[in-house]
């Protein structure tokens, strides 16, 4: 009697345990999205402290793991305009432009020596890399701290080469391929440009 006896036993531990492992994912997911939800409610206020944007109020933004951070219409909306952003809330290649000052926020930039040398819409990239680095200092970071993390990033282009075997056979995994070679070879020209500017590159990376 006494093996069936330990059998019970072990069992009850095993499902105690699964409980507890179980009560603490819940915990975890829970705490991760109250987190996204402060990361959006931070977003919106930083919006709206801004003259010029606009969030219907019909409108409610909602995150969740598998679609990110999206909106839900409360009812049926009167109007075709939902949100609006004003040119002075933008991040691009254009605020390192002192040209632009009237138009959108200038910053200032060792990027600004890279102007007109690098492809305008790879030169906004670096400017968000920048701005990322910068953390909480980022006049956007309350942007940039909605934007999905890099393994969150579920397309072919960031898929691992043992992943990309799958779809061998398939006009995907080349495709996949040539886009990610151009990207290499506008990162590597980039790089290029920045060292014979005589800005650092570090934080750059591939």
């Amino acid at each position: 009697m006494s093996a069936p006896a330990a059998s019970v036993s072990d069992e009850k531990t095993s499902g105690s345990g699964g409980s507890a492992a179980d009560a603490d994912a819940n915990s975890r997911q829970h705490q991760h999205l109250q987190a996204a939800d402060d990361r959006m409610n931070k977003l919106l206020s930083w919006s709206r402290s801004h003259a010029g944007s606009h969030i219907h109020p019909d409108l409610q933004v909602v995150y969740d793991d598998s679609q990110g951070y999206h909106g839900r219409a409360r009812k049926k909306l009167a109007t075709p305009t939902v949100i609006t952003c004003p040119l002075k809330l933008t991040l691009s290649w254009l605020n390192l432009d002192h040209g632009q000052t009237a138009v959108v926020r200038h910053i200032q930039s060792p990027l600004q020596a890279v102007l007109n040398r690098v492809p305008n819409e790879v030169l906004s990239i670096l400017v968000l890399v920048e701005q990322a680095s910068l953390g909480e200092n980022s006049f956007w970071h309350p942007y940039i701290d909605c934007l999905p993390p890099s393994e969150a990033l579920t397309t072919p282009l960031y898929y691992t080469e043992e992943d990309l075997r799958w779809l061998e056979g398939t006009n995907v995994a080349n495709a996949t391929r040539e886009r990610r070679q151009a990207w290499q070879e506008e990162w590597e020209a980039a790089c290029s440009v920045l060292k014979d500017a005589g800005v650092d590159d570090s934080i750059y990376t591939w």
